[in-house]
């Protein structure tokens, strides 16, 4: 018997850029939150339903790409894990932020948002990615930060212990 198995080549089609700092020779690192929302908060201008944004970032911190990994309801949007990696990993990148904006305007985490939080976490430490952030996004420039309010360092333990296990 004689199977038959396709060859294929994975690409990423750029849709578009973004200017963002003084010039496009020298992009600016994220430093802190505030970069990356400043950077993004555009893509939620005026929008009616909870949409999931990933920014890859180089070694060096640097804005690599974005993409939109995610579109939902008015009060909830499904994260999947291999979409949130996918652009990191065809980048040859290492570092993810993780950005959704809340339409209600209220910036606190649900709890779904910190349990989609600590899965990130995990299997970004698993495939060799770091969660620098999940951050998120409300109306006139407010936002929350994971790692700003210190839970990204909170959730390691957990991640250790399940790793080892």
């Amino acid at each position: 018997m004689i199977g038959k198995v396709d060859i294929v080549r994975i690409k990423m089609k750029k849709e578009g850029s973004i200017l963002y700092g003084t010039n496009r020779k020298n992009r600016l690192r994220i430093s802190k939150p505030r970069d990356v929302v400043k950077m993004t908060s555009s893509f939620f201008d005026g929008a009616d339903k909870e949409m999931v944004y990933v920014c890859v970032l180089d070694g060096n911190m640097k804005p690599i790409n974005i993409s939109l990994v995610s579109i939902g309801s008015m009060s909830n949007c499904t994260i999947h894990l291999a979409e949130i990696f996918k652009t990191a990993i065809l980048s040859n990148c290492p570092n993810i932020i993780c950005l959704h904006n809340h339409p209600s305007e209220s910036v606190e985490p649900s709890e779904d948002d910190r349990i989609a939080t600590l899965k990130m976490q995990y299997v970004g430490k698993m495939l060799g990615i770091t969660l620098q952030d999940h951050i998120i996004v409300g109306e006139n420039g407010s936002y929350y930060s994971f790692q700003k309010e210190g839970i990204l360092g909170k959730a390691d333990w957990l991640i250790e212990t399940e790793l080892a296990s």
